[in-house]
């Protein structure tokens, strides 16, 4: 096999463990930071000990991927891209306030240099970016999302989590 193409920060998920997942999770953990989740959590105590009673992939070739962690929490799977797009409003000088109940706070201002805002301050926001696809997020009326936000908002949702009827923009 040729050797992996050069990459920087990349962070990859592969989501379902099964006979397609598992594979193409390993050999990328050979190279790159990834993410292998599955919601069957006796599969993931399994996997995390070096075993797959599928027998897909060898207990040597799991071992061979170093950079492969395996999980079932949703928060494992969180978009660190989330950071490029605090750190470009930055270089525009926008002020950004961060809220993210899955999040550690300790971790995010220990990896990403964030501080989270918890709650985020009602009606001080010149705009709201949704980024994350949350249920807490998308269980929110609308016009409780807006209140965190001053009459002339801008709100952008990243994720399609929310009405778009409720939206300024979407990706």
């Amino acid at each position: 096999m040729s050797s992996a193409p050069v990459v920087e920060n990349v962070k990859l998920a592969v989501i379902g463990l099964g006979y397609v997942g598992l594979p193409l999770a390993v050999e990328f953990g050979k190279h790159y930071p990834v993410i292998g989740f599955d919601i069957n959590q006796k599969r993931i105590d399994a996997l995390k000990a070096g075993v797959d009673a599928t027998l897909e992939v060898s207990e040597g070739e799991m071992a061979e991927a170093k950079q492969l962690q395996y999980s079932c929490n949703p928060a494992d799977l969180h978009n660190t891209r989330v950071v490029d797009v605090i750190n470009g409003l930055n270089e525009y000088h926008v002020e950004v306030d961060v809220h993210d109940p899955w999040v550690n706070p300790d971790e995010a201002k220990r990896e990403y240099g964030i501080e989270l805002v918890k709650p985020a301050e009602k009606g001080a926001h010149d705009g709201i970016v949704i980024a994350v696809g949350y249920k807490e997020f998308r269980a929110l009326a609308p016009q409780t999302l807006r209140a965190f936000g001053k009459e002339e908002l801008v709100f952008f949702d990243l994720k399609y989590g929310v009405n778009k009827q409720t939206v300024d923009l979407r990706l």
